[in-house]
């Protein structure tokens, strides 16, 4: 950056006063964001969904079942990336580093949740694929349901991941009358879920587990301990991810 400003100046300039005109602007140095990368046609998708799903009423929230699936490392680094912004730039694509769907990792889990409570956690023991994948909705999502208590009216919500919406999974789904939400891509924001597993990993660092024998013990525990004013407030706040997209149309939301 100084280079760049003293060629287009011809004047020399200390990193300092560069700095302190900087600050003084509003800008500071802050960790750039990650968010999904989208394409103009799944931004038209998301901003199709958004304004679609506005419509339903409040009640119709309380009654989705949100899953997904994410990784634990027992040990890594955050990837922060520092960008120079205003407080308002925040979420603006240039203040911000595109991510792509996470995979792998030392600990892999599916898990779903709902107002009223956490479902099964289930940790994987291999690379899944969908005959794994109906696997695991038949022994964790159908208990889930159960707990849950809503009868057939419900809705489950899972990602587009090519598992998730192979013909092998939509037909037990059929056959087991699951109703599902259709989901846009690239949409983690819209989905609760993913600051309920960010939540669930702060919980568990504060154990410092030193194997993966304890960590896989620590989010079971931590997860069965996350109050229900939590679930709630994450499930409350799906009207208002949406309404954010519909106002930041191409742009990354603050969930």
């Amino acid at each position: 950056m100084k280079v760049e400003i003293e060629n287009e100046l011809g004047i020399s300039l200390h990193v300092d006063t560069i700095r302190n005109r900087a600050h003084e602007a509003g800008l500071f140095g802050r960790v750039a964001r990650k968010k999904p990368y989208v394409n103009k046609v799944n931004q038209e998708k998301r901003l199709k969904f958004a304004k679609e799903m506005l419509e339903k009423p409040s009640s119709f929230w309380e009654s989705v079942i949100w899953s997904d699936e994410s990784k634990f490392n027992l040990f890594g680094s955050d990837g922060k990336a520092m960008v120079w912004r205003t407080p308002r730039e925040e979420f603006d694509l240039k203040c911000t580093v595109p991510t792509v769907k996470r995979g792998g990792g030392s600990v892999m889990v599916w898990g779903c949740f709902t107002r009223r409570g956490v479902g099964k956690l289930c940790v994987l023991d291999r690379i899944m694929d969908r005959f794994y994948y109906r696997d695991i909705l038949e022994q964790n999502l159908l208990p889930s349901i159960d707990h849950f208590k809503f009868g057939q009216q419900y809705h489950f919500m899972h990602d587009n991941d090519p598992k998730h919406t192979s013909r092998l999974v939509e037909d037990w789904l059929k056959q087991k009358r699951i109703q599902t939400l259709p989901w846009p891509s690239f949409s983690p924001d819209l989905n609760p879920i993913e600051n309920l597993w960010d939540d669930l990993e702060r919980r568990v660092k504060k154990h410092q587990p030193r194997n993966l024998q304890e960590l896989e013990l620590q989010l079971t525990q931590e997860r069965n301990n996350i109050e229900l004013s939590v679930l709630k407030k994450l499930a409350d706040s799906v009207p208002s991810r949406l309404y954010e997209c519909v106002k930041m149309k191409v742009y990354p939301t603050k969930y």
